[in-house]
């Protein structure tokens, strides 16, 4: 803004006035206007400028000091890295952050000792910086700093690992730790894993193997971690695991990696993987074909879709509707038709992803159907379709013999709006014949929508939301069900 670019301009221009202004900025302004005058005095080659920096990063106010000590970073000068070697050990972290960034930074190997005293009793925050500022200063130094941390249990020892693996010449050091680490198990052997999962040595994958074979809580972490590595040696080991690991655990997690991986095999390791005694594993499997795709996981989610639990049968749908060939939706289109309401509905779900044209058809047809189940499944799905095909089965919802297809209808017809919403509940809500739900259900869309129609029926609205809503009766539901089959019966 202006006033950023005036103080801007101050700096560049220098001398006894400019410095003062920015001077008093820095020290009495607000936020902004102190961050943009200690940046203005960074830049200014005046030495007067300097002078009020490092006078301004010992101010008591902490937002004061920390502008300061940031414009100060870019600077070489001996007072100024006097000034970092101090603030190295301020309580505050902000500003024992910006010392430690400022030494690495710089490549100031004499800080190495300042920096390794910071990252062992400093806290968190202010240890994890003083860790990016060895490894950012590289050298043999710095690499031995990290070295001796990375072997020290503590707060920075998985930091220092982890920044040592990644250090030019530190990767078999860290390698040797991490292996050791896998030894001792425990809370540190964590820190092994995500330094090995970059570890592309035949020495470092056996030691995952071990883990892995040993079982519990680590063998987890252990498949993660080679399906992390990405070479064929690893990736076989994961295929394997999937289909014949001990722990129900790993097998699940060993399949989502090669799934993930869409390495070939992946298919058949899945296929096969349906025969698992553990449900979820089998679940996982089919949610895995889904994604896999191929001829094989068709036949395999096509034969699932006909198991007798309800849960397999409905991953399965979702898995068809994930392939998305022609067959598969071939399957869905009969499924979306058939009798299971549950399945009707997540075939529908699924076609609406890869046909949604004969998505919209099937469900036409449904509001045409004698069960009610198959209608109001049509109507929840009415929202995810085209605007028509939308239009057309909420206007035949509110119309509905059934209340509860009306209640499903009526609000969605309402936020869909327009003068045939409008007319069609208000019959729903003028019709002596329609049962108090449906005219309640049409009454609340009415007022939903607003408007002149709303105002005009305004009475009609209010007594029928407000009217008991007594149970049906059983005649009234026969009666009902007669009219909607003879119905059927003379469309058929």
């Amino acid at each position: 803004d202006e006033r950023r670019a005036a103080l801007t301009a101050l700096g560049t221009a220098g001398g006894a006035g400019a410095v003062a202004t920015l001077e008093d900025a820095l020290t009495n302004g607000g936020r902004r206007d102190l961050l943009a005058a200690a940046e203005a005095l960074a830049q200014s080659s005046d030495p007067a400028a300097h002078d009020a920096l490092l006078a301004a990063a010992e101010n008591p106010r902490h937002d004061i000091a920390r502008a300061a000590l940031r414009a100060l970073g870019e600077s070489d000068s001996l007072d100024v890295r006097d000034l970092m070697a101090k603030n190295l050990a301020s309580p505050d972290p902000v500003v024992s952050g910006a010392a430690a960034r400022y030494f690495g930074n710089h490549h100031d190997d004499a800080a190495l000792s300042g920096l390794h005293d910071v990252a062992l009793h400093g806290g968190v925050a202010t240890a994890q910086e003083a860790i990016s500022a060895m490894a950012a200063m590289g050298g043999d130094g710095a690499r031995a700093a990290l070295t001796e941390l990375a072997t020290r249990p503590g707060m920075s020892q998985a930091s220092a690992l982890t920044q040592l693996a990644a250090m030019e010449g530190g990767a078999e050091a860290a390698r040797k730790i991490s292996l050791r680490l896998l030894r001792q198990g425990g809370e540190a052997a964590s820190s092994a894993f995500s330094v090995l999962g970059n570890d592309t040595s035949a020495e470092g994958r056996d030691a995952l193997v071990r883990v892995l074979n040993g079982g519990g809580e680590m063998a987890t972490n252990a498949i993660s971690t080679l399906g992390r590595r990405s070479d064929p040696e690893s990736l076989r080991i994961v295929l394997d695991a999937a289909r014949s690991a001990p722990d129900h655990d790993v097998r699940v997690q060993a399949m989502s990696i090669a799934v993930a991986t869409g390495q070939p095999g992946v298919a058949g390791t899945l296929v096969a993987a349906l025969h698992d005694p553990d449900r979820s594993v089998r679940v996982g499997a089919l949610q895995g074909l889904g994604r896999v795709g191929g001829a094989d996981a068709e036949r395999a989610l096509a034969e699932a879709a006909r198991d007798p639990d309800a849960a397999t049968r409905r991953v399965a749908i979702d898995g068809l509707g994930r392939v998305g060939t022609p067959e598969a939706s071939r399957l869905l289109e009969t499924y979306a038709k058939g009798e299971d309401p549950a399945l009707a509905r997540s075939a529908m779900s699924a076609l609406l992803r890869t046909a949604p044209d004969r998505a919209a058809l099937i469900a036409s047809d449904a509001m045409l159907r004698t069960d009610e189940a198959s209608r109001v499944t049509a109507v929840q799905i009415a929202t995810s379709l085209d605007q028509d095909s939308m239009r057309k089965i909420l206007l035949a919802g509110v119309r509905d013999a059934s209340p509860n297809v009306v209640q499903q209808a009526a609000p969605a017809l309402a936020q869909l709006g327009g003068p045939e919403a409008e007319t069609a509940l208000a019959g729903v809500l003028s019709s002596d014949a329609a049962p108090p739900a449906a005219r309640r259900a049409a009454a609340e869309a009415m007022k939903q929508m607003g408007g002149e129609a709303s105002e005009r029926y305004a009475g009609q609205i209010a007594k029928a939301i407000e009217a008991p809503s007594p149970a049906t009766s059983s005649s009234e539901e026969g009666e009902m069900t007669v009219e909607a089959e003879g119905s059927d019966d003379a469309e058929e």
